[in-house]
């Protein structure tokens, strides 16, 4: 029992996540890879910027690890939704904050729905999560 104990200890100071990073490599426009890499007390749990040149999603590993894999998927999708839809160059100055964030929402859910087949169970579950963390007229 101590032993078991002592084990979960361990893993848990270690930060035994369970995250779920798109294993597929992704481009933006110009054929640079997104890299994804994580940075502790991200102010939004997520998100997309060019880091020297080179697209990147950025995640914060305790927000994101306490979704299921569907939602964080989604969240991972939406962020290369940001890149792919060249969001980063726009800027808020042009398009509303909440227009770049449904336009990314939207490309994420028709990623997971085409390319990863997800069901309409897994997408209603994604709403539900995405309900309660981002708030219903998001999602609505």
């Amino acid at each position: 029992m101590k032993r078991a104990a002592a084990t979960l200890a361990s893993l848990l100071l270690t930060g035994c996540w369970n995250i779920y990073v798109p294993k597929t490599p992704y481009y933006d426009d110009l054929g640079r890879r997104i890299v994804f890499t994580e940075k502790k007390n991200h102010p939004r749990g997520a998100g997309a910027k060019y880091i020297g040149g080179i697209p990147t999603v950025r995640y914060d590993p305790w927000w994101i690890s306490q979704f299921p894999e569907e939602f964080q998927t989604f969240v991972f999708y939406h962020e290369i939704g940001h890149i792919g839809l060249n969001h980063l160059f726009l800027g808020y100055s042009y398009v509303s904050e909440s227009t770049l964030e449904q336009e990314a929402d939207c490309y994420s859910m028709r990623y997971l729905e085409e390319k990863l087949k997800y069901t309409p169970q897994q997408i209603e579950g994604i709403y539900r999560v995405a309900a309660t963390v981002f708030g219903e007229r998001r999602v609505a």
